[in-house]
């Protein structure tokens, strides 16, 4: 089975992070957190409470919205936070109403 990439995550939060002027580390201790949780938060490995998402934002002068977005001259999808979905063409196949298998 043929698979499309879909890219989900905090994707705006290392771009936006790098250009406050943020090493992993100083933003890890601005928020309180380990560095490594940091890291798993860039990389969709894992996902900050709700309560930390407005310090994220506050710190990075951004709304929690960007911080799923990627900056505005970003063009690029980052690699590391990739889930398989399925193409249009195997969901057509399936009937109105019935979840695929």
């Amino acid at each position: 089975m043929a698979s499309k990439l879909l890219t989900i995550g905090l994707i705006g939060l290392a771009p936006r992070r790098r250009r406050a002027g943020y090493t992993q580390q100083t933003f890890a201790d601005a928020l309180g957190i380990e560095r490594a949780r940091l890291g798993n938060y860039e990389i969709g490995k894992s996902w900050p409470t709700a309560a930390l998402l407005p310090a994220m934002a506050d710190l990075l002068n951004c709304s929690i919205d960007d911080l799923y977005e990627p900056l505005p001259e970003d063009n690029t999808t980052p690699e590391e936070v990739k889930l398989p979905c399925r193409t249009s063409a195997e969901t057509s196949t399936t009937t109105q109403g019935a979840l695929p298998v």
